[in-house]
C-alpha cells in the first residue's frame, strides 16, 4: 500500500505545476485530413478568450473557463476545434478527416464547417493555413500541380516516416499550403508532426511582423538621427546660446524616442524568443533532405535569420539613439554648469574688488575720524589747561601738555573708531 501525501501539506501551486505539463497536448491524429488554422493578432490574453467565446455561442456549446489556455472539442462528429491563447496572439485549429483524391488537392478547407458569421466578426489575421495530410502520394507531377506549379521547398519528416511540402505563398482565397505526405506515422507521431508544423507557421508569422515593424522604426530612428545632429551643430557653432530652445528641441527628440522605444520592446523581446522556438521545433521533426528539392528548413532560415538580424540591429541602433540623446543633454548641462561657474567667478571678483574698495574707505574714515576728534579733544583740553594755569601755576607752559596729550588722545580715538566702524 503506498502512503498518500496529505493535501493540507500541498502548496497552493500543485495542481498547476502538475497540470502545466499537459497545458498544451497534441492530438492524436489518422491520416488523411484537413487543417485550417487561423492565427490572429490580439495582444492580450482576454480577448483571445473573446473570440473563443463568441465561436462556442454560435456552436452552441459551453466555453472553458475564462482563464484556460488551451481547448479542444469535437464538434457534431464534423470536426475537431483546437484553439490556443498565446501572450499576443490565438490560434484555431479545425480538424476534419476526409478521402483527399491527389488531384483535388487543397480543393477544400475545414473552414467550410465553421458559421460565416464568426469568420466575418475577425480581424488582425496574421496568418491562415491550409495543411491536408494525405497517404503515399508518388506522383511528384501531383504534388507540384496541388502548388499551381510554384516553386516548393519539402524535407523528410521523422526519419523519412513523412513528407512535408510548401511553397510558402498565398493561394487565391488567402492561405498558405502545406502538404503532408503520410508514409508510416503512428497517430500520436503524426499528431506531434503536425503540431510542429503548425507551430512553425504560427511563430513564423511573428517574427515576420518584426521585420516589418523594424523597417518603420530605422526610419523613424533616421530621423532622429538627424535632429540630434542639427542640434548638435547648432549647440557648437552658436556662441549665443538660446537655452530654452535648445532644451526644447532636444526634450521633443528624447520624448519621441523613448516612446519610440516604450511601444517596440516588447516587439523585440518577443521576436527574440520566437526565433529559438522555430528553431526547437524544426529540429524536433528530424527534418532529412530529398533529392532535388530545396529542404523546408534551410528555405525558412534562409528568411527568418535576416528577419531576426534585422530586428536585432534595429533594437541596438535604437538603444544607441537614445544613449547619444543622452550624450548630447549632459553635454549641454556641463556647458550650463561652465557658464554658471564662470559667472560666479566674475561676481567673486566684482566682490573682491568692491571689498578692497570698502576697506580702503574704511582706512581713510578712521584716519579722517581719528584727526579730527582729536584735534577739537586736544582744543577742549587746551582750553581747560589755560584756565587752570591762570589760577594755579602748572609749573610749565599748557601748550606743552596740551602738545604731549595729541599722542594719547589720537591713539585712543584710532583704537576706538577701529572696532567700532563697520561698513
Amino acid at each position: 500500500m503506498i502512503k498518500s501525501i496529505p493535501k493540507n501539506l500541498w502548496s497552493k501551486y500543485r495542481h498547476e505545476i502538475s497540470n502545466e505539463i499537459h497545458r498544451r497536448p497534441y492530438l492524436e491524429l489518422q491520416s488523411p485530413l484537413r487543417i485550417s488554422m487561423i492565427n490572429i493578432l490580439t495582444k492580450n490574453q482576454q480577448k483571445n478568450y473573446y473570440y473563443l467565446e463568441e465561436l462556442c455561442k454560435y456552436l452552441s456549446i459551453p466555453s472553458p473557463s475564462e482563464n484556460c489556455l488551451s481547448f479542444n472539442h469535437l464538434h457534431e462528429e464534423k470536426f475537431k476545434l483546437k484553439w490556443e491563447s498565446h501572450r499576443e496572439f490565438c490560434t484555431f485549429q479545425f480538424i476534419v478527416n476526409d478521402e483527399i483524391d491527389s488531384k483535388e488537392l487543397f480543393k477544400k478547407s475545414s473552414l467550410n464547417e465553421v458559421p460565416d458569421l464568426w469568420i466575418n466578426s475577425l480581424d488582425n489575421i496574421v496568418n491562415s493555413v491550409n495543411l491536408e495530410v494525405t497517404n503515399n502520394i508518388s506522383n511528384e507531377i501531383d504534388i507540384y500541380n496541388s502548388f499551381d506549379n510554384n516553386y516548393i521547398v519539402g524535407s523528410y519528416v521523422n526519419d523519412q516516416r513523412a513528407r512535408i511540402f510548401s511553397d510558402f505563398r498565398l493561394d487565391g482565397n488567402g492561405y498558405h499550403r502545406i502538404l503532408m505526405v503520410n508514409d508510416n506515422l503512428t497517430k500520436h507521431q503524426l499528431g506531434r508532426a503536425v503540431q510542429r508544423v503548425l507551430d512553425i507557421e504560427s511563430y513564423r508569422s511573428m517574427v515576420m511582423i518584426g521585420l516589418f515593424k523594424s523597417k518603420n522604426i530605422n526610419n523613424t530612428i533616421d530621423e532622429l538621427t538627424y535632429n540630434l545632429l542639427q542640434v548638435n551643430n547648432e549647440f557648437e557653432n552658436n556662441k549665443k546660446i538660446n537655452l530654452e530652445e535648445y532644451y526644447s528641441k532636444l526634450n521633443y527628440i528624447s520624448n519621441k524616442a523613448y516612446k519610440l522605444n516604450n511601444e517596440n520592446k516588447f516587439r523585440f523581446q518577443a521576436t527574440n524568443s520566437y526565433f529559438p522556438i522555430i528553431n526547437e521545433r524544426l529540429k524536433e521533426l528530424k527534418l532529412s533532405t530529398i533529392n532535388s528539392i530545396q529542404p523546408y528548413d534551410t528555405y525558412l532560415n534562409s528568411r527568418l535569420s535576416p528577419a531576426k538580424r534585422t530586428s536585432e540591429t534595429t533594437e541596438k541602433r535604437l538603444n544607441e539613439t537614445l544613449e547619444q540623446i543622452d550624450r548630447t543633454a549632459n553635454l549641454i548641462q556641463t556647458n550650463v554648469e561652465l557658464e554658471v561657474k564662470n559667472g560666479n567667478n566674475l561676481l567673486l571678483e566684482s566682490m573682491n574688488k568692491k571689498t578692497d574698495i570698502q576697506i580702503k574707505l574704511q582706512k581713510a574714515v578712521e584716519g579722517l575720524s581719528t584727526v579730527v576728534l582729536t584735534y577739537y579733544t586736544v582744543g577742549l583740553f587746551n582750553y581747560g589747561i589755560s584756565g587752570i594755569s591762570s589760577i594755579i601755576d602748572l609749573g610749565c607752559d599748557p601748550k606743552l601738555i596740551s602738545s604731549i596729550s595729541i599722542i594719547p588722545i589720537s591713539l585712543y580715538y584710532l583704537y576706538n573708531i577701529k572696532n567700532k566702524i563697520k561698513f
